[in-house]
């Protein structure tokens, strides 16, 4: 089978897999898509950057990394709405035939190689997951996977020394595209100053700022305000990540209640549920690290100097999204899962290097297919999650429907993720902030309400609170004054 082929079946399976979920979500899709939307229409309508975004009344400023809307804004109008869903997915299928290129090149050809690389990549749950919305992680996993590779040229291959310039470039993007990403670009950069034994890798961190700075002609500095602001803020809230804001809330909840959907749920129950997250995002990962490691890569490691460098920054990562989730000095750092997308071009790329060094050892070829098993069935596992979610929707819409019939005024929703969609679906003003700067306006009500509801209703002149039934506690309902309520399906709005 020609290479050329192979690589065209790689990127068709990846966007077939990555297509199915949104096709099954019938249109339906994170909240970081609507936000991005109205970031993007907004700038483009206006010229004004960053955009003032009204409708989120708990923002004080948009200082979001700029790169990403700033590359979608150059896209046609028809390419970003009736297209948006597929851009992450165009982004991904960069990433992989990247990862595909080089394999290629580092192993001449070798046609067994590339194959298993592509459909460890093209399966990874994470990948499929996330990239259902429009989102900046894949452009900065993207920008990361550049900078790591443009070290391995540089120390492994003994590349020339100009390349440090397209390394701070690089470095730079990634700082102006994601937080997440950002963080841990810079313990990878701390952990390669000694696996180097070069001062200069520690220095990345401040030519990467630099490098921003200069980039952005100063907005940087703003940026780094607002990291500083969401770390900060999730320091001090981070036990209620994904927290119902109400049975959690010390004025109207229950101080024992726990969220079924709470990110750091207590006890054994929480603990078990960190594993099954970890492993469902990406069984091949666990399953390399735990079976094919000790079996097959550890000579691999002993022996090839980048097979070893690539496990090394594998083996960070997973380390360090390990910690995000379980130190609690760490927690503020972000939902530590997530971190895994950054993995899956270095596991895929130790994939293909395993298979290329044993082609002959049943054990590998066994281990390979047990992984992409595992794979397969996260994957159908999240098709049928999506499918259910999918068909729930379908109320929310129509309720937002509704509310566009009604008398403009703000509106708050409980469950929180809803009101990304609702600001844009409607451009009416929500009771909510959180994307860009200014977190302490936002933590009265978020993630957990600190205040009564009718101070809060009073202060910014609420008109609507749009709800789930049964999401609000007796003593919420009793404080809020309504006149009446409306309901389709399981959604609730008061009306205020």
């Amino acid at each position: 089978m020609p290479i050329l082929i192979i690589f065209s079946l790689i990127l068709v399976i990846t966007l077939l897999l990555r297509v199915v979920p949104i096709m099954l979500s019938k249109g339906s899709s994170g909240a970081d898509h609507w936000f991005w939307k109205a970031y993007i229409e907004k700038y483009a309508q206006e010229k004004k950057f960053p955009p003032d975004l009204p409708q989120y009344m708990l923002d004080l400023k948009q200082w979001y990394p700029p790169i990403f809307p700033l590359i979608m804004i150059r896209l046609p109008k028809l390419i970003l709405n009736k297209y948006g869903y597929y851009i992450p997915i165009f982004i991904d299928l960069v990433r992989v035939f990247l990862l595909l290129s080089i394999l290629s090149l580092l192993s001449k050809g070798n046609k067994s190689a590339i194959l298993t690389s592509g459909i460890i990549y093209a399966t990874t749950p994470i990948l499929v997951s996330y990239n259902m919305q429009l989102n900046p992680r894949g452009l900065g996993a993207l920008f990361l996977d550049c900078v790591i590779i443009l070290v391995a040229g540089l120390y492994i291959f003994e590349c020339s020394t100009w390349i440090w310039f397209i390394i701070l470039i690089f470095s730079g993007l990634i700082l102006l595209t994601h937080k997440m990403t950002t963080q841990l670009f810079w313990i990878i950069c701390i952990f390669l100053g000694f696996y180097f034994h070069d001062w200069k890798l520690f220095m990345i961190i401040p030519g990467s700022v630099l490098s921003a700075l200069l980039l952005s002609r100063g907005f940087y500095w703003k940026v780094l305000q607002a990291h500083f602001d969401i770390v900060s803020f999730w320091n001090r809230n981070w036990k209620w990540l994904q927290a119902n804001p109400v049975k959690e809330s010390p004025i109207y909840g229950d101080f024992n209640y726990d969220t079924q959907t709470k990110f750091y749920k207590r006890g054994a129950k929480g603990f078990l549920r960190h594993l099954s997250y970890f492993f469902g995002y990406s069984p091949a990962l666990w399953i390399t690290i735990v079976a094919v490691i000790p079996v097959v890569l550890l000579k691999m490691l002993e022996t090839d100097s980048l097979i070893s460098f690539a496990y090394a920054i594998l083996s960070l990562t997973v380390v360090f999204a390990v910690c995000t989730v379980f130190v609690p000095f760490l927690k503020c750092l972000g939902a530590g899962y997530y971190y895994l997308y950054n993995t899956a071009l270095l596991l895929a790329f130790l994939w293909g290097s395993i298979i290329m060094q044993n082609q002959k050892n049943p054990l590998a070829w066994l281990a390979c297919f047990i992984c992409l098993g595992f794979n397969l069935i996260s994957l159908f596992l999240f098709y049928t999650k999506i499918e259910g979610e999918g068909r729930k929707d379908v109320n929310l819409d129509k309720m937002i429907a509704f509310i566009r019939t009604l008398p403009y005024g703000p509106i708050i929703c409980l469950p929180p993720q809803w009101y990304d969609a609702v600001a844009y679906k409607t451009s009416y003003p929500v009771l909510f902030g959180g994307h860009g700067y200014g977190f302490k306006l936002l933590e009265p009500t978020f993630p957990r309400i600190l205040e009564p509801i009718n101070t809060l209703v009073n202060r910014y002149g609420v008109k609507y609170i749009l709800t789930l039934e049964g999401y609000l506690t007796e003593k919420f309902l009793h404080d809020i004054k309504y006149f009446k309520i409306e309901s389709i399906g399981k959604c609730r709005l008061f009306v205020l």
